[in-house]
């Protein structure tokens, strides 16, 4: 509840929910029809087990926003989020954004924090990388054990649809490290990304 709540309260009004029921075991899938019965604006997708790389896949597909965010069941995200992330898409151009992030699990934050845009240049509102090689170069070295979860998950970023478009979903089907497989195409499909030095 926590995390769909996070998402009805963006102060972005003009995005769609797409819900997916991984097979689950539990009450997960009689929620979801009970959001959607709620708002309009919510579906649901029932579908067997496949993993979660397969259900961002089917998610996506079902979508039809120019704009995408993945997020996780276990995802709480602030209610700038879409406000913040698609403002600077259009305000930069750029294919991909990058936000900071915490990580609720660990005791430690500063074990746990994730702090991109201190990696990529100083205390800044946000900056934009178009240099493809740099881009990957710093996704990969962004790697365990290195450190940097922000450049590797799904989670914290927006795309466009485009990047997503020529996802090969078939060679991201792993049962760990999914996400990883999915942004180093999407990193080498798009033009630009841009990191935001903000929480989301």
């Amino acid at each position: 509840h926590d995390c769909i709540s996070s998402i009805l309260a963006q102060e972005y009004k003009d995005f769609e929910i797409i819900l997916v029921d991984d097979g689950s075991t539990d009450s997960s899938g009689v929620m979801c029809d009970k959001y959607a019965k709620v708002f309009n604006f919510i579906s649901v997708l029932h579908k067997s087990n496949k993993g979660v790389n397969f259900a961002r896949r089917d998610g996506f597909m079902k979508s039809k926003g120019k704009f995408i965010a993945f997020i996780d069941a276990d995802d709480i995200i602030s209610t700038d989020f879409l406000t913040t992330h698609s403002d600077l898409l259009n305000k930069t151009s750029a294919d991909i954004t990058v936000g900071k992030t915490h990580n609720f699990y660990g005791k430690s934050l500063s074990q746990n924090e994730i702090d991109q845009c201190q990696v990529k240049g100083g205390n800044i509102e946000y900056t934009v990388w178009s240099d493809k090689k740099a881009i990957l170069s710093s996704f990969i070295t962004s790697l365990p054990p290195y450190g940097n979860m922000a450049l590797m998950s799904v989670w914290s970023k927006l795309y466009r649809r485009e990047v997503l478009e020529k996802t090969n979903w078939e060679i991201s089907n792993y049962s760990h490290g999914e996400d990883y497989f999915i942004n180093i195409q999407a990193y080498t499909n798009a033009d630009s990304v841009c990191f935001i030095n903000e929480y989301c």
